[in-house]
């Protein structure tokens, strides 16, 4: 159908970079501007999100049809951050009254799944004249997707199954329909993929022959992935498996303190790993090298605040009110202690070359403390009076 006047159309879209992606919000409205008038404000609004610190592909609609589009790290040929749209002019020629997710295949080309009842499905939308075809019906909007590195993308939703773009012949087709709720997908260097979902274990998707095998038949939802400096992976699941360690070249796994529950991942200059959680009551460091992982500093919950010191060693401080103070880690000895026993969520650091000012734009009413290099002590740094 072609675009209407005045319509005011809410929608949420999965931004998809170079992977899988996270979703945010977004409105548009009022489609009755000008073409050089929805450029100017685009303009206008794209510096002004850039400003607020709009970044790692975040797209953000703004109320008179503008959709923020381009920014760090992101790019589906919203060319200058606009999309605008004119009422003469037939952009899109569906308008999805329900969820919509998107990722980007090329400058020129993106995936968008959405939709509801007839429409809803699979679209490639040309980003050069915005002009969009069906290529597969679905009976769900398959909301997450990945992007895989040979170009091609995985498409899924709970209880639909995996489905795969293939670029090539620009078709979706299903492959796999034995998937619980929570999907999450990783792109891997040789074009392969991991994911998990609500079922037990981890599974990974082989690009060379499209089929599916179970790597691993412990925990589920492994959502939280970190790619290592190593190119190993790191995942971690929110019930008590610990941490599994994926090898590519191997295709081996490794599980460590597969008895703890954590989540927090802090990746360090030397490609170490510190791992906590908010309720695990201990910190663990995973050595990059020796591919082990060691506990640091039993007590306490939620460490995940840290900062690097030009000496590596590392202050380390909880976001919650009943692990009190801060933490220095020892690079030397691998052991965390405590040097302060006041506040929480201690957040920004401000080192100099005899010390470090630290406080927390959380809870500004702690005031700011000073950790001095030669006496290895903290001490509040008392605020002069405006008297």
């Amino acid at each position: 159908m072609n675009i209407l006047k005045n319509i005011l159309l809410s929608l949420t879209i999965l931004l998809v970079g170079g992977g899988c992606g996270v979703i945010v919000g977004a409105n548009v409205v009022n489609l009755d501007y000008s073409e050089s008038e929805y450029i100017e404000y685009g303009k206008q609004q794209k510096q002004e999100g850039l400003e607020e610190g709009f970044k790692n592909g975040q797209q953000v609609g703004y109320e008179n049809g503008y959709i923020a589009g381009e920014d760090a790290g992101y790019d589906i040929g919203f060319e200058a951050g606009q999309v605008f749209r004119d009422p003469e002019k037939t952009y899109i020629d569906i308008l999805f009254s329900g969820e919509i997710y998107s990722v980007s295949i090329s400058s020129n080309e993106s995936i968008i799944t959405g939709g509801e009842n007839e429409t809803c499905g699979v679209y490639l939308l040309n980003n050069k004249d915005y002009s969009i075809d069906l290529i597969k019906n679905t009976n769900k909007v398959l909301k997450d997707l990945c992007k895989l590195t040979n170009g091609n993308i995985l498409l899924s939703e709970a209880s639909e199954g995996l489905y795969l773009y293939d670029r090539a012949s620009k078709t979706v087709n299903l492959i796999y329909d034995e998937i619980g709720s929570g999907m999450t997908m990783t792109a891997l260097s040789n074009g392969d993929a991991l994911f998990s979902s609500r079922t037990y274990g981890l599974y990974k998707y082989n690009s060379s022959d499209n089929s599916i095998s179970q790597i691993y038949d412990k925990g589920y939802s492994w959502r939280k992935v970190l790619n290592l400096k190593n190119g190993k992976i790191m995942l971690s699941t929110s019930v008590a498996y610990g941490i599994l360690i994926y090898d590519e070249t191997t295709n081996e796994i490794n599980s460590f303190i597969s008895s703890k529950k954590v989540g927090m991942f802090h990746e360090i200059s030397n490609g170490n790993v510190f791992i906590s959680g908010n309720s695990v009551t201990s910190i663990y460091l995973y050595d990059i090298e020796k591919n082990e992982t060691i506990s640091v500093f039993s007590g306490g919950f939620s460490w995940e605040n840290y900062f690097e010191l030009l000496n590596k060693n590392v202050l380390i401080s909880s976001s919650y009110q009943s692990n009190l103070g801060i933490l220095l880690y020892d690079n030397i000895t691998n052991t965390a202690t405590k040097i302060y026993d006041e506040g929480f969520d201690w957040n920004t650091f401000v080192e100099d070359e005899n010390g470090v000012t630290i406080s927390s734009s959380v809870n500004v009413d702690q005031g700011k403390v000073y950790y001095d290099f030669e006496t290895g002590t903290v001490t509040p740094i008392e605020e002069e009076s405006e008297l």
